[in-house]
């Protein structure tokens, strides 16, 4: 009950900016969630809103990307809560226009981007519990994106208090891992490997049925 009294302290310092960008708008099934949507905001500003703020500021149109890209840098906490997605590049642009800001990402752990942007430095968390495993009291810090179960309300709601508490000292730290991960692998990097590994294989493949195999026939069926 306590830190639900703690959140209430954000009731009036904190804004959600959503954009909805309309997407299938004659299909039946997205014009029943776009008027959900739209009455569960109004029912949230109603509730909590004055005149003078509004907890929710829903953008249903396109916006272009000069325009999000400083939504992206004046932002302090990107909330990602898909429930179903492939890898999720909207982290990755976040992370890219907060080289000023350093705010904190919060990720879905049903994006494709929340294996690479939580698990950068596994192996060194890994030896760093081997070597404080004595040490059970001691708290671990945590590095990268703060990873959550978009279905659970109590886990979402500790997140964002966890980010907007961050100190500066960490969001600058995590943001300077997950920059240097989302500089190097680029589009070009990953094509760039991709045509390399086009090229070795045939080597491999060679040396393989061929030399270790001179008996074993290639199908080329």
């Amino acid at each position: 009950m306590l830190i639900y009294f703690i959140y209430l302290l954000f009731l009036i310092q904190v804004v959600l900016i959503q954009i909805a960008v309309p997407t299938r708008t004659d299909v039946e099934e997205y014009q029943h969630l776009r008027s959900t949507v739209h009455e569960l905001v109004g029912q949230i500003n109603g509730l909590y809103g004055t005149p003078d703020f509004m907890p929710i500021h829903y953008v249903y149109k396109s916006v272009d990307f000069p325009e999000l890209c400083a939504l992206y840098a004046a932002s302090d906490v990107a909330l990602i809560t898909s429930t179903r997605d492939g890898m999720n590049l909207v982290s990755f642009e976040y992370i890219a226009c907060q080289q000023e800001n350093h705010g904190s990402l919060i990720l879905s752990e049903y994006c494709g981007a929340a294996q690479c942007l939580n698990g950068l430095f596994s192996f060194l968390f890994f030896l760093f519990f081997l070597f404080f495993i004595s040490e059970k009291k001691k708290k671990k810090k945590k590095i990268g994106a703060v990873i959550v179960n978009p279905w659970n309300n109590d886990e979402l709601a500790n997140a964002i208090y966890e980010a907007l508490m961050t100190p500066e000292a960490d969001r600058i730290s995590n943001h300077q891992k997950l920059f240097k991960y989302v500089s190097k692998y680029t589009a070009a990097y990953w094509g760039s490997r991709f045509v390399k590994e086009l090229r070795v294989r045939p080597f491999y493949y060679y040396y393989y049925f061929i030399l270790l195999n001179p008996k074993k026939k290639l199908n080329r069926e």
